[in-house]
């Protein structure tokens, strides 16, 4: 099953303070011991220009704090395209393969008001 069968996608907030809170505040203690160190993707990728991309296609906002240790490294050269949040740095940015294993955080569209 995919989250898009749900119309949803990875989660792709214009900052990401707004995922870091929710992760903080939703999961204090279970998020780091889940997530087996590894981390979780969301909804962003690097374009060939060498800038990041939310799927909603708005650019990602990369801020002085945004990184994780020693990231993104070089992102382009060893073909780590997509972005994700590590909980052993306190959900600062990483640049992974797309093709590891992790967990994701995910939005799905509201529905509409009746």
């Amino acid at each position: 099953m995919s989250i898009r069968e749900f119309d949803g996608d990875l989660a792709n907030p214009y900052d990401l303070y707004d995922i870091v809170l929710f992760l903080d505040e939703s999961f204090p203690d279970s998020v780091y011991s889940t997530s087996g160190g590894w981390g979780f993707w969301v909804g962003a990728t690097l374009k060939d220009d060498g800038n990041w991309q939310w799927v909603s296609g708005v650019p990602v906002d990369v801020q002085v704090d945004f990184w994780g240790r020693g990231e993104p490294g070089e992102p382009l050269e060893n073909n780590e395209r997509c972005l994700f949040l590590h909980s052993w740095w306190r959900f600062r940015a990483g640049a992974d393969s797309c093709d590891n294993k992790k967990y994701f955080i995910c939005e799905l569209k509201t529905a509409p008001s009746t």
